[in-house]
C-alpha cells in the first residue's frame, strides 16, 4: 500500500487529467461536474458515468450506469490506475469508451 498523501496527490493528478481532456469538449456533449471525492461524467445531458474516491481502500471506483458496469481500480506501482478483476486501465478504459459512445478521440 501507498501513503495517504500519495494516494491522494495520484487521485488529484487523475482528476485534472480527465477534467483538462474534457475542457476541449462541448458540454451538450460531454460534461465534467466535480465533487468532494469525485467526478460525474454526464454524456449528452443524460448518461452519467461517475467516479468516486474509495480512500480506505486506496481505490478509485468507476460507475457506468447506462451500462450496467462497475469497475474498481488500485493504483500500480506505474502511478497507473489498473482495476482489480480485469486488465483494464481508467484511463484508456475512458478513452475507448467516449471514442466508441460519441465518437470522441481524446487524449488524457
Amino acid at each position: 500500500m501507498i501513503t495517504v498523501e500519495a494516494y491522494q496527490k495520484q487521485l488529484e493528478a487523475t482528476f485534472n487529467r480527465i477534467e483538462t481532456a474534457l475542457e476541449k469538449v462541448d458540454a451538450d456533449v460531454l460534461e465534467c461536474e466535480r465533487s468532494s471525492g469525485g467526478l460525474t461524467l454526464v454524456i449528452q445531458q443524460k448518461m452519467r458515468s461517475i467516479l468516486s474516491a474509495q480512500p480506505s481502500l486506496q481505490e478509485l471506483w468507476l460507475a457506468m450506469a447506462s451500462e450496467g458496469r462497475a469497475y474498481h481500480f488500485r493504483l500500480t506501482e506505474e502511478g497507473t490506475w489498473l482495476d482489480t478483476k480485469q486488465d483494464l486501465e481508467l484511463l484508456g478504459l475512458l478513452k475507448e469508451y467516449f471514442q466508441k459512445k460519441l465518437n470522441l478521440s481524446l487524449e488524457f
